[in-house]
């Protein structure tokens, strides 16, 4: 609104925002092991879908390592053995559950004012 039509009218507006804040997180994960995976599709070149999954159990809190990839048969060593560097397409997924997840998920109410609430 131009200035001379605000002190004709006596009307004005202004709106200002001052946002600061700080926040960091680390995060360092070795997975070290053997994982059982089983064949869930035979591609037409004779490569083989793989997946499989883990959980381990700690105090009240379980880990869930959940890996899929693709390995050419003829990689394989006797017992159908096969290094993770000879996987390719690998996808490895990693979620807890237990009460060390629950403090670091963001509750119900959180969630919903943060999606209604625009500031």
């Amino acid at each position: 609104m131009p200035a001379d039509i605000a002190a004709k009218s006596g009307y004005g507006a202004s709106s200002a925002l001052d946002f600061s804040g700080k926040g960091g997180t680390t995060s360092a994960n070795t997975f070290t092991g053997t994982i059982t995976a089983t064949v869930s599709e035979v591609l037409p070149n004779g490569h083989l879908i793989v997946v499989g999954e883990k959980q381990i159990g700690v105090n009240q809190n379980v880990d869930v390592l959940r890996f899929t990839g693709t390995v050419d048969p003829r990689t394989m060593l006797p017992g159908s053995i096969v290094s993770s560097s000879l996987v390719s397409n690998v996808r490895v997924e990693s979620k807890g559950r237990g009460a060390q997840n629950d403090v670091q998920t963001v509750g119900w109410f959180s969630r919903f004012f943060s999606s209604v609430w625009p500031f």
